[in-house]
């Protein structure tokens, strides 16, 4: 089987700090989306991947934030949950970055040209 690096199009920057996962609303509780805290482990202009204790369905489409080391406050994007595999004793999920209004994808773009 082809490592999964094999098929990337664009370069992976390695940074792990902490990232907000945002799950959907539950019917139990409308006051606001519970917030799972977990592990950047590299990213690109359009895609990231974590580190979780715990999976992730397929195809979900999810708000990350993330504090980047040259942006003082936190960025957030929205991407969908293209693989989850389980490793180590955690999961590594792959998302796929979307363009989407009222999101932070245009800074995040541009914090990653910069690092290049």
């Amino acid at each position: 089987m082809a490592d999964r690096q094999d098929h990337r199009s664009e370069v992976r920057l390695a940074l792990r700090i902490p990232v907000f996962v945002e799950l959907p609303e539950s019917d139990d509780d409308e006051s606001h989306a519970p917030l799972l805290l977990c592990r950047l482990v590299d990213f690109s202009a359009n895609g990231a991947q974590i580190r979780l204790d715990r999976s992730l369905p397929q195809g979900a489409i999810l708000r990350l934030s993330a504090q980047l080391p040259e942006h003082c406050t936190l960025l957030t994007v929205v991407g969908e949950v293209r693989w989850v595999r389980f490793d180590a004793g955690s999961y590594l999920i792959g998302f796929s970055l979307y363009e989407a209004d009222q999101t932070d994808i245009e800074q995040w773009k541009s914090l990653v040209a910069g690092r290049l």
